[in-house]
C-alpha cells in the first residue's frame, strides 16, 4: 500500500512538532482572528486627556498555539470569556511588529498601514501573493479540515483573500453564502483526493491547529 495524507478525527499522532512560527504564519491568523486598530486611551494619571495607541492582538481557544504566538512575540497571553490572547499596545513594540505584518496581511493591511502612518513610518507595497505558512495560519484561524468529509474548507466575509487562497492552491471552487446579518461570506473548498492529499501534505508541518486533524496515516488508501 502507497502512503497518504487522510483527514481522520483525533490528536495528531506522528509525534512530530510542528515546523516554528513565521511571520507569514502570523500574518494569516491576524487576518481571520485578530484584530489590529488605533485607539483613544486616557492615562490613569491624566484621566481627563486621551493619547492614541496603536493596537494589535491576537486571539484564539486554543492555548497552546497563543502560547507560541505569545512565545515568539515576547509577550504574555491573557484570558477571557473561554478565549486564549495575546496582544500588545506598546509603542516600540508596534514599530517592531506592524511593518513586518502589513507586508505579509491582507484584510488587515490598511488597518495596519493607519497605524504605520500614524506613527510616521514607511507604507509597505501590499501582498499580492501567498505563502504555505500565511495560508495554514489563515486555516487555524477561519478554516475547517472535516474529520468525516475529507475536505478542506477555507472562510471569510473578504472576498479577495478567499480568491487569493483559491488561487495559490490551483484555483479550487468558490462559494458564497448570505449571512444572517446580511453580509455575504465566502469559502474555498476541495474535496478532490489528490488536492486534498497534496495540500494536506504541505500544511500539516505548517499549521498549529488544524494539524490535529491532518493526520499522517501511514500505510493507508482513501478509498
Amino acid at each position: 500500500m502507497s502512503q497518504s495524507v487522510l483527514l481522520l478525527e483525533g490528536n495528531d499522532s506522528d509525534g512530530v512538532s510542528p515546523n516554528p512560527l513565521t511571520w507569514d504564519y502570523l500574518a494569516g491568523l491576524l487576518d481571520t482572528d485578530g484584530g489590529a486598530y488605533l485607539r483613544l486611551s486616557s492615562p490613569k494619571r491624566t484621566p481627563h486627556s486621551s493619547v492614541m495607541h496603536g493596537r494589535i492582538k491576537w486571539q484564539s481557544t486554543d492555548e497552546d498555539v497563543m502560547i507560541d504566538v505569545g512565545g515568539f512575540l515576547g509577550l504574555p497571553v491573557g484570558y477571557s470569556d473561554f478565549t486564549y490572547i495575546v496582544r500588545t499596545a506598546k509603542g516600540n513594540l508596534i514599530r517592531s511588529f506592524v511593518p513586518k505584518l502589513a507586508a505579509r496581511c491582507v484584510t488587515r493591511y490598511e488597518a495596519l498601514c493607519r497605524i504605520l502612518e500614524y506613527f510616521g513610518l514607511s507604507i509597505p507595497l501590499r501582498r499580492m501573493t501567498l505563502s504555505w505558512n500565511y495560508v495554514a495560519g489563515f486555516l487555524d484561524g477561519d478554516g475547517c479540515p472535516s474529520v468525516l468529509g475529507h475536505y478542506l474548507d477555507w472562510r471569510g466575509v473578504n472576498e479577495e483573500v478567499i480568491r487569493m487562497i483559491s488561487n495559490f492552491l490551483g484555483h479550487i471552487p468558490i462559494f458564497s453564502e448570505l449571512l444572517p446579518s446580511g453580509r455575504t461570506a465566502y469559502r474555498t473548498r476541495t474535496a478532490a483526493r489528490n488536492t486534498v492529499v497534496r495540500i494536506a501534505t504541505e500544511l500539516h508541518p505548517r499549521s498549529h491547529i488544524a494539524r490535529k486533524r491532518l493526520r499522517l496515516q501511514k500505510l493507508m488508501e482513501w478509498d
